[in-house]
């Protein structure tokens, strides 16, 4: 018993000697980070979204300046662009922008919107919502990556389908995620959302 109390008391004393270790009081930080990754990049939009937090979202943004995102046209969602018409909407093939790959049919039209018209649709949605909320997971699936060298530089990604809630004015809405794809780049070893392509 007394080589114990020898002991305990020697470990109190070692970090006065030592100045680095003390097993009853650990060292206090930050706590480790997360390393960063397309598919958390998926998960904290998902957070933005549900805080309704404008702020958060355009934190994930790779560039305001380089930023579109970029509407499937279809007969389906033809209405749908009633909302946005107030836009000066230009038309183009996302072909010419990104490497050929099997997430979308070639040589079909989009529209496309800048950074400051996505950002005004989304203000305008989570300041006047009262809530938003996935019924169905909103995750990452399938990722392509481009590398140089030996540096991953972008990643296309592809959610799975979703469903969302938003209500607004006492009145709720459901709406089918059918298609999201994320052109993705890395500033400062973190992922950011470069280019956002929905498919309808």
């Amino acid at each position: 018993m007394r080589n114990i109390l020898i002991f305990i008391l020697f470990l109190a004393a070692f970090p006065a000697i030592n100045g680095c270790f003390n097993p009853f009081f650990p060292e206090t930080g930050l706590p480790p980070q997360v390393e960063s990754s397309p598919e958390r990049t998926v998960q904290q939009l998902k957070y933005a979204y549900e805080q309704r937090d404008v702020y958060a979202f355009e934190k994930l943004i790779y560039s305001t300046e380089e930023y579109s995102s970029y509407i499937q046209i279809s007969d389906d969602y033809t209405s749908e662009l009633t909302n946005i018409s107030s836009f000066a909407l230009d038309l183009l093939k996302i072909d010419t922008i990104f490497a050929p790959n099997n997430f979308w049919s070639p040589n079909r039209y989009y529209y496309e919107l800048s950074w400051e018209q996505e950002r005004k649709i989304h203000e305008k949605m989570f300041n006047r919502s009262n809530e938003i909320v996935f019924l169905s997971a909103f995750a990452a699936g399938e990722t392509l990556y481009e590398t140089s060298g030996t540096d991953t530089v972008s990643a296309l990604v592809r959610t799975y389908p979703s469903q969302i809630r938003i209500k607004y004015a006492g009145e709720e809405f459901i709406a089918d995620i059918t298609g999201q794809i994320f052109a993705m780049k890395k500033e400062n070893d973190i992922w950011k959302i470069w280019k956002w392509i929905e498919l309808n």
